[in-house]
């Protein structure tokens, strides 16, 4: 009788250490996956180009006339409607 509880309360420990053991792994697993995830991340990412004053000033006088290109553009698309 003895032998018997003994037996089952040691494999109760034995499945519970491979339960511990699978969780380790799957942990060890999914960190490893987002270490992965985070370095394709970073390595898809282009550097900013820094802009001297002058590059910044025609990327906005640029963007400046589209938007008016646009502006006028819708309105004369609205004045025909």
């Amino acid at each position: 009788m003895y032998s018997e509880a003994y037996n089952l309360i040691s494999q109760g420990y034995g499945e519970n250490r491979k339960l511990k053991e699978a969780e380790k792994k799957a942990d060890i697993k999914n960190q490893q996956e987002k270490d992965e995830l985070e370095h394709e991340q970073k390595a898809n990412v282009e550097p900013v180009k820094k802009m001297s004053a002058e590059e910044m000033q025609e990327h906005i006088t640029l963007l400046s006339q589209a938007l008016v290109e646009l502006t006028e553009k819708l309105n004369v698309k609205g004045e025909n409607d």
